[in-house]
């Protein structure tokens, strides 16, 4: 528990925040279908602390199993409270295979892109917060290495079977990753999630 608040005491600042990019890669397989809810919640307990309405931050959410779909753009809300709420109507994707790996490489090519509201020409920092509830059914080394070329800040979070020595590799340094044995620790009181610079 120390380990994950030094690790995310820094992911969301105050109001004198720099501008940042956060893309949410969701783990949508059955194995997380009874989660899922405290996976909202866990997305929304980061987006409360960011500066959304003044246009500094920006949030976008991928869903993933064997295919990945884009829940929302990072350009698709300007506002916090429609943010949140669009969170709230996520509904779990569902599926038995969990390919992380082409799931991290959709969304580097298809959401990292300025068509889509990406800000990474401009120097804004582009942070990837990964949660996955199991080891990856392909492999996650090449587009783990691509995401670190493109400078992208891979944090990797993981609950139940998932993966640690995985989630080291997939994530920017090797400690930025965290694990939990169960959903509700996702939420617990005393953690404070935040994005790494």
């Amino acid at each position: 528990m120390y380990l994950l608040c030094i690790f995310f005491c820094v992911l969301v600042r105050t109001s004198d925040a720099v501008k940042k990019d956060i893309v949410f890669l969701l783990d949508g397989s059955d194995n997380t279908r009874k989660g899922f809810p405290q996976i909202q919640q866990f997305v929304k307990s980061i987006v409360e602390r960011m500066s959304i309405d003044d246009g500094k931050d920006r949030v976008a959410v991928v869903q993933y199993t064997d295919t990945p779909t884009v829940q929302f753009h990072l350009s698709s809300y300007k506002n916090k409270s429609k943010l949140l709420s669009a969170i709230d109507k996520l509904r779990h994707q569902g599926g038995s295979e969990v390919n992380t790996g082409a799931a991290m490489r959709f969304t580097r090519l298809m959401v990292f892109t300025s068509s889509w509201g990406s800000r990474r020409l401009e120097g804004v920092p582009q942070i990837l917060v990964l949660l996955t509830s199991q080891p990856s059914d392909d492999n996650i080394k090449t587009p783990a290495f691509a995401l670190k070329e493109h400078e992208i800040m891979t944090v990797g979070v993981g609950v139940g079977d998932a993966d640690f020595p995985e989630l080291e590799t997939i994530a920017f340094k090797p400690n930025m990753v965290y694990k939990v044995n169960d959903y509700a620790i996702l939420n617990s009181p005393f953690l404070r999630w935040k994005i790494p610079d």
